[in-house]
């Protein structure tokens, strides 16, 4: 696959146009990460393995195939998205014209290391999702594994995505 990376529309391999805003692509093509074991350890000492499935229960009844939970650090109450296409995150300001982010500044996302305009989440054909850092300035982790910027990432419910210092818990479809 070829990612757009002004709208960071996902494109078919031999596309040499962003089918979505009709930009020139680069040559990089992408292959979306699936392993998601890793003998790294987080901050905490402990293997970057997935939160439990039963730790984050409010979603349950409130999604579907196009909506996603974010659990933000330790709200007990998840932000709720509709990922039609995808969602960027990262924190809004007045010039992110045309790449209006979700706006992450309400959970210290500045103090934290969040970029402007820091990850996308999207969904796939099949309703699975993938995560790609945007070329952030702190990096993205998921599961304590560092992100390749650009590169996609397949997420997984329960994983643990940390956008710079600030953590979020993924779920989407069961």
């Amino acid at each position: 696959m070829k990612l757009c990376e002004f709208c960071f529309h996902i494109n078919d391999p031999a596309a040499t146009q962003c089918s979505h805003c009709g930009r020139e692509l680069p040559e990089k093509q992408y292959v979306i990460r699936n392993d998601q074991t890793t003998d790294r350890q987080n901050d905490t000492g402990t293997l970057g393995a997935p939160a439990p499935v039963t730790k984050h229960t409010q979603h349950l009844g409130h999604v579907d195939r196009e909506t996603i939970a974010l659990y933000i650090e330790d709200t007990s109450n998840p932000l709720v998205l509709r990922v039609n296409d995808q969602v960027v995150l990262g924190r809004y300001t007045p010039n992110n014209v045309g790449k209006r982010p979700i706006d992450l500044d309400p959970y210290d996302a500045f103090e934290k290391g969040v970029s402007r305009l820091h990850a996308a989440i999207r969904r796939l054909e099949d309703d699975s999702y993938i995560i790609v850092d945007l070329g952030s300035t702190n990096g993205t982790l998921v599961n304590g594994e560092p992100l390749t910027p650009h590169e996609p990432f397949r997420l997984r419910n329960g994983d643990l995505i940390r956008l710079g210092a600030l953590n979020l818990y993924f779920y989407g479809p069961t």
